[in-house]
């Protein structure tokens, strides 16, 4: 996630999803509202393991550079309701008062 800019040979940009056309910001101004972001990762202990992969739920705070990681056994189902826990609990620590 704090890896940039995106270099082709870089082995640690392309082995962890750095995208070449990323998102570039037009401005360094603030907006009067961050923008927190989260996805889905997964991590193994080589590249070659496809199974048996970790799966944790990533998140970033624009305006604060503010990262955060929840492990989870599973993108939702029983896992759902902890996940909204850690994501709300993220949104709390960041200082943002209103989720839009």
């Amino acid at each position: 996630m704090t890896h940039e800019p995106f270099e082709e040979w870089c082995e640690l940009c392309v082995s962890f999803g750095s995208r070449q056309d990323k998102h570039v910001a037009t401005d360094d101004c603030h907006s009067a509202s961050s923008l927190i972001s989260f996805d889905f990762r997964f991590c193994g202990r080589s590249a070659e393991e496809s199974t048996d992969k970790a799966t944790f739920l990533a998140m970033h705070d624009k305006d604060t550079g503010l990262l955060g990681a929840a492990p989870t056994l599973s993108k939702g189902g029983k896992c759902f309701q902890f996940l909204v826990s850690e994501l709300t609990r993220f949104v709390v620590s960041t200082g943002n008062e209103r989720v839009g």
